[in-house]
């Protein structure tokens, strides 16, 4: 154990992925030792520097996430349920409300709108200023001024359509009963959807409760299961290198300008920071984590923004 410490910290700046394996592999033994009920000088010294190198070598950063927006003083009743990010801009569903609250970094807020337009939303997207919506009466594009711009109808093909997700003039619409479907944003209107999916893969989709896009398409399944769908085929992303495996992971985020992959860890009240090939970086812990309902990550504010059913948090990157 002492000499898999020692190593670690030789390779903490060499080989960070090395050290993270040696660190655990000494904390493990460790640990097995102090439960055996073993009692030794050395081994008491070696669990306190454990213990003080553990946020440093496993990239733990603890803190109290702060409140960015009350939506109780925006609408009252507000149960949000989803959030997306484009730029500096957060729109929030309020799927109690069926109404999409949008906010920039300065908090200018506002409501873009409610279920006059909106029926029954389930899902949203938001990309340049444009908000997009499912509900039943299919995908709604609408402006910064809830003007409705253009729809996409519900057809006979959509059996049950879960999430929706945009990237550069194309939205995407993964339906359960395992298809994705795109639709070309064109002058004025959309092109007829297109299957995205690659030539024979036919996915189970029953079990996904998330998905995000960086050109790529990522499905986060409720037991907690990866895949990332690259030109419409799948590969599956194996998280490793976390001492602590995930439990009761909700959401994914994975965007073009970000290099990492980050998972909600509900469960264990914490955002997790991945490779985009699923290897461990850091982990985020919060307490406020275990009532966050969705979340985004701001290269440019370096901020984790978290959703609870009635406030905005943020935490520091």
């Amino acid at each position: 154990a002492q000499s898999a410490y020692e190593e670690s910290i030789v390779q903490k700046e060499v080989n960070s992925e090395r050290s993270r394996e040696l660190f655990l592999q000494a904390k493990q033994v460790a640990d097995e030792l102090l439960r055996r009920g073993i009692k030794d000088e050395e081994l008491s010294d070696l669990i306190v520097k454990i213990q003080n190198e553990t946020p440093n070598i496993l990239g733990e950063v603890r803190q109290e996430a702060v409140v960015f927006l009350d939506l109780s003083l925006v609408r009252k009743g507000v149960s949000a349920s989803e959030l997306a990010l484009h730029q500096e801009t957060l729109a929030i569903l309020d799927k109690g409300g069926q109404r999409i609250i949008s906010t920039s970094s300065a908090k200018e807020t506002l409501v873009i709108s409610g279920p006059e337009k909106l029926k029954n939303p389930k899902s949203i997207a938001l990309y340049a200023g444009r908000y997009f919506s499912l509900g039943d009466n299919g995908i709604t594009e609408l402006d910064k001024k809830g003007i409705v711009a253009r729809e996409i109808k519900s057809d006979e093909e959509w059996v049950d359509p879960a999430k929706i997700g945009v990237f550069g003039s194309n939205v995407y619409l993964l339906d359960k009963k395992g298809e994705i479907w795109r639709y070309s944003g064109t002058e004025g209107d959309f092109s007829a959807k297109q299957r995205w999916l690659a030539p024979g893969v036919t996915p189970d989709f029953s079990g996904v409760i998330d998905i995000s896009i960086d050109g790529s398409i990522w499905t986060l399944n409720q037991d907690g299961t990866i895949l990332r769908y690259t030109k419409g085929a799948p590969s599956l992303i194996k998280p490793s290198g976390l001492e602590k495996p995930l439990s009761g992971a909700l959401a994914i985020y994975a965007v073009e300008d970000l290099d990492s992959l980050y998972l909600l860890d509900k469960n264990n009240s914490r955002i997790v920071e991945l490779s985009k090939r699923g290897v461990y970086q850091k982990q985020y812990l919060a307490p406020q984590i275990a009532e966050t309902v969705d979340f985004v990550v701001s290269k440019k504010s370096e901020k984790i923004f978290l959703l609870t059913n009635e406030k905005v948090l943020e935490l520091p990157l």
